[in-house]
């Protein structure tokens, strides 16, 4: 490329660049994308397609015109906002009133409601630890209740539900994506700084990097900006098994909530000119981070995995962003996931070269993929030879999601064979196993009978979803589905039954935490 900008109009390639970005849109049905590239100090950026399908004025009247996306256009950037926390938490490190706050420093000496499962856990897992997702702790995502709950959680809530939480790893040796412990996060700098979260970030990153527009839950944007947020779409295809292959279906808007629940691991709002100042501090590694903070931001601390990826290492997650090599250059991102919306930000330090990219579906996470991949291999002056097919990768990788979506009961059950000769064949009926059950950490589930199967609503929780209990394997062994409350997308599980001395159900166990092999258990109080 003669310019280090797809966007420069001497850029010769600017027009081969517009078309793969446009198709790979329509491709992975994505309304709308904004790009950021990061070149040394020089900033530069573009819109492509709809934020929203309706525009919606000032006033709040929706009006039949398309709102096309700008560089000043909002977006949910979930999973990025963890760079954010932090570097909140490395600027209390350096902080020289606050010298017991060290990486190191278990968390529970610095904030005393930090209570887990197991006090050798408790004592021993560290500032680091819990940023770094090797704290032995798993997502448990499914716990989290959201605003339209009863008794909805917030930051503190969600720390002191930490202690009935199982944990299922040995610390320090695997890595396991936890939200809940990027809130446990934000509410240990709310406590070290006497400042609420909002305010800290605010004051001590945003404004110092002139980020003015960029807010922390929903409830933070002006009304004035309210018209600039793109609006999340959801995309139904007609045949969702050949989706994204197969081009008919539609869009249904996803309705953004307030989630305090999800301060520190999510929840910022902010647009490509604004992360591209972010960029340009991580990448330049300026104020108002020292040196050394920078540098702890991006020291690996434990491998993720290995996608088997030519020329590209194992990637590596260190505080808030995730370290990779490829062809000898290290490359520094993060991805950020959430209903409706998708976001990344990646650089290359030895390029001083980044790249900032929000998109209105989730689907943008693949194109989010593609773009970068071939902006970096542009960059880099890989030979064509030497490029990865990402669109192929993507594609295979999507299929075999939903194959898994779609896994039987003899699979969910090896033993299931052994268990089902003739004359061993128990189907207890549903009707009897109906009822209120609890666990401490995930609280209650109403199993009620609908005729051919049970179902809990649980759509107030953070991630709201409904859980069906349908297929019968073997004696109280039955298949649960988990529907995601917006995608419509349902997981399979395993859940059994265990029966009292009266003949009902004591409790019902589910695998409703993914990374556990391990059932949670309910207890029946009704």
């Amino acid at each position: 490329m003669p310019t280090r900008s797809p966007f420069d109009s001497t850029n010769v390639e600017q027009s081969h660049f517009e078309q793969l970005v446009t198709e790979a849109m329509d491709y992975w049905k994505v309304p709308g994308l904004a790009i950021g590239v990061v070149d040394k100090a020089h900033i530069s950026s573009q819109g492509y397609g709809v934020a929203q399908f309706e525009k919606v004025s000032h006033a709040g009247f929706r009006e039949q015109a398309e709102e096309t996306v700008t560089p000043q256009t909002l977006f949910d950037i979930g999973s990025v906002s963890k760079s954010f926390t932090a570097a909140a938490m490395a600027l209390l490190v350096d902080d020289p009133g606050l010298p017991d706050v060290e990486w190191r420093t278990p968390v529970s000496r610095l904030l005393s409601d930090f209570v887990l499962e197991d006090k050798a856990y408790t004592e021993q897992v560290s500032v680091e630890d819990i940023l770094s997702h090797r704290s032995g702790l798993p997502g448990h995502d499914e716990s989290c209740f959201g605003v339209s709950a009863s008794t909805p959680d917030t930051p503190i809530s969600i720390v002191r539900n930490l202690q009935n939480l199982p944990l299922n790893k040995p610390l320090r040796t695997d890595y396991q994506y936890c939200n809940i412990l990027y809130t446990a996060a934000s509410q240990l700098i709310e406590h070290l700084s006497h400042t609420d979260f909002a305010t800290f970030v605010s004051s001590r990153i945003w404004l110092p990097l002139e980020m003015y527009r960029t807010f922390l839950n929903i409830t933070s944007v002006p009304e004035t900006e309210r018209a600039n947020i793109a609006q999340g779409y959801q995309y139904f295809a007609e045949d969702p098994f050949n989706f994204p292959i197969a081009s008919k279906g539609n869009y249904d808007t996803v309705q953004t909530f307030n989630q305090p629940e999800g301060r520190g691991a999510g929840s910022v709002f902010s647009s490509v000119e604004d992360l591209s100042r972010w960029l340009c501090c991580l990448l330049r590694q300026t104020p108002p981070l020292s040196p050394s903070a920078h540098s702890e931001l991006i020291k690996p601390r434990i491998m993720e995995g290995d996608e088997n990826i030519p020329f590209r290492s194992p990637t590596f997650y260190a505080l808030g962003l995730e370290v990779e090599y490829y062809q000898g250059f290290t490359i520094i991102k993060h991805g950020g996931l959430v209903s409706g919306n998708a976001a990344l930000i990646l650089y290359i330090p030895e390029q001083e070269w980044g790249i900032v990219i929000l998109g209105n579906s989730e689907g943008a996470e693949q194109v989010h993929q593609e773009v970068s991949a071939y902006l970096v291999d542009e960059l880099l002056g890989i030979p064509q030879e030497q490029r990865f097919d990402w669109r192929h990768h993507l594609t295979e990788e999507w299929i075999q999601d939903r194959k898994k979506q779609a896994v039987s009961a003899e699979e969910l059950y090896p033993e299931l064979l052994d268990r089902s000769r003739p004359g061993n064949i128990f189907s207890p009926p549903l009707a009897s196993l109906a009822g209120m059950y609890t666990n401490p950490g995930y609280r209650m589930i109403n199993l009620k009978y609908k005729q051919r199967y049970l179902e809990a609503d649980c759509l107030d929780r953070s991630m709201g979803f409904k859980l069906y209990v349908t297929e019968h394997a073997f004696d109280y062994w039955f298949v649960a589905e988990l529907e995601d409350a917006i995608t419509k997308e349902r997981s399979r599980m395993r859940c059994q039954f265990e029966i009292g001395e009266d003949g009902i159900s004591a409790r019902v166990g589910l695998n409703i935490c993914e990374e556990m092999d391990d059932l949670i258990w309910f207890d029946r109080v009704i």
